[in-house]
């Protein structure tokens, strides 16, 4: 028989339903023993078989706790990464680990002295053709990705930091490096585009240049008439199209033009995430440092932004 590891769930947002929902339906061996809430607005879409808190620090010292998810607004994250650290509890927390670039240098520095199990929830990692790309190890020269939406998004975070991990952390992981350059722009968007859409809109293209003639581009933001989660990862020999919103999602282009569908699932990369997750016996994973290294590449692309040139220093 099989432990039942138990899990507190700080956080009950959309997303923080979201994990819940997955554990229960996809891990039988998880049990949701409490939830830290401030308000219980998505309370009535549980089971509510589980203790509520309204203070997640009563809860995490009241309560003896296998994994801690946290899903809370980014500034919230700090605190309760190092709060949690110290009980020694493996972490999940959502991206971006941080807004603030020196607390994320501090969390790097908090992880390499407790090493607790951290696993921050780059999503796009585990998905399965990001993983097909990682595990078959292709030589890749060129990325573009783009993540867009008409949604609204967040209030308590804009647009590009809330979308940007995203590919961020996928071209991060695949070149093993981080970039020499790094210049960021805004894309106009229509009148009639931001007319349909209301309310404030963006747009943001970011361009990088790494080591051995590499180069990445990615278009995140909140500016386009419909959901777009697709890349292009260039070889010498080949291109393969990813496309979340497709049923073939990761097809192989090869030269004139000739398509072969890979034998990828599509399959909800939350679960992949969570599952990869628990499985963990090792720290070597740092995904607090590549949680860090994607925030010095946010950051400075608002600085790009703001001074409208490349940048080279600091990279």
């Amino acid at each position: 028989m099989k432990k039942i590891n138990k899990v507190g769930l700080i956080g009950l947002g959309n997303w923080g339903l979201k994990i819940y929902k997955t554990i229960i339906k996809d891990f039988p061996n998880l049990k949701i023993s409490c939830i830290a809430v401030k308000t219980g607005k998505n309370l009535k879409y549980t089971q509510r078989n589980f203790n509520i808190y309204k203070n997640w620090k009563t809860m995490i010292n009241k309560e003896s706790l296998d994994f801690i998810f946290v899903a809370v607004p980014p500034k919230d994250n700090f605190v309760i990464f190092k709060k949690v650290l110290k009980k020694k509890i493996p972490l999940f927390i959502e991206k971006p680990m941080t807004t603030d670039i020196e607390e994320a240098k501090k969390m790097l520095g908090m992880y390499k002295k407790y090493k607790n199990i951290v696993q921050v929830n780059h999503i796009d990692l585990f998905n399965n053709a990001i993983q097909f790309l990682l595990k078959k190890k292709k030589k890749i020269k060129k990325i573009f990705f783009q993540i867009s939406s008409p949604s609204i998004g967040k209030k308590y975070i804009s647009p590009f930091f809330d979308l940007a991990p995203h590919p961020l952390a996928v071209i991060l992981s695949l070149f093993k490096s981080e970039p020499k350059t790094l210049y960021a722009k805004k894309i106009y968007i229509s009148k009639k585009t931001t007319k349909f859409l209301k309310k404030k809109r963006e747009l943001i293209n970011l361009k990088m240049k790494f080591t051995k003639g590499r180069s990445a581009e990615i278009i995140v933001g909140n500016g386009t008439l419909k959901k777009i989660r697709q890349a292009k990862f260039f070889t010498e020999k080949n291109i393969f199209f990813y496309n979340n919103r497709s049923k073939n999602l990761l097809t192989k282009i090869e030269k004139y033009k000739k398509k072969i569908y890979q034998k990828v699932k599509n399959e909800p990369s939350l679960r992949s995430s969570i599952d990869y997750f628990i499985k963990r016996k090792t720290k070597k994973d740092n995904d607090v440092e590549l949680g860090t290294k994607v925030l010095k590449v946010m950051n400075l692309s608002i600085e790009s932004l703001k001074k409208n040139k490349e940048l080279t220093k600091n990279l």
